[in-house]
């Protein structure tokens, strides 16, 4: 089950990441332009980005993370998550019916993003996710 549910974590950010890079981002020249610019912004090292977990999150990661899904088209211009972008993975994610109600119940009660603490909702919404297993 543990085995399963750290799957679930991986997969729900590497979809996250692969979803919000398809909607701007065009090659890996514009993704590492995108990540370069958040880590300036944010003042983060990729150190920090390799070793950001989602329970732990400071608040320089939390402006990384919000500069990156700014960037990448994840919110609308009022703020709001692009839900509809998580709801098209769901299935890759192998939910069953009543996490994806959850999921969606979570995200609905979001309110905008608009400084880098707001992003704090989201991470609330999905499981835990340790970054720093996916640059292994």
């Amino acid at each position: 089950m543990m085995f399963l549910v750290k799957s679930v974590q991986t997969l729900l950010f590497l979809v996250l990441f692969v979803c919000t890079h398809h909607v701007n981002a065009g090659s890996s020249e514009e993704e590492m332009k995108i990540m370069n610019k958040c880590i300036e912004e944010a003042d983060v090292k990729m150190e920090d980005v390799k070793t950001f977990r989602s329970d732990q999150i400071t608040d320089n990661m939390l402006c990384f993370m919000k500069c990156r899904y700014e960037s990448e088209g994840a919110f609308d211009e009022n703020g709001v998550l692009v839900k509809e972008m998580m709801q098209e993975s769901y299935d890759d994610f192998g939910w069953t019916d009543e996490q994806r109600s959850q999921s969606d119940g979570c995200l609905d009660k979001m309110k905008p993003v608009k400084e880098c603490e707001d992003l704090k909702e989201f991470y609330k919404c999905i499981p835990v996710i340790n970054f720093g297993e996916l640059f292994e």
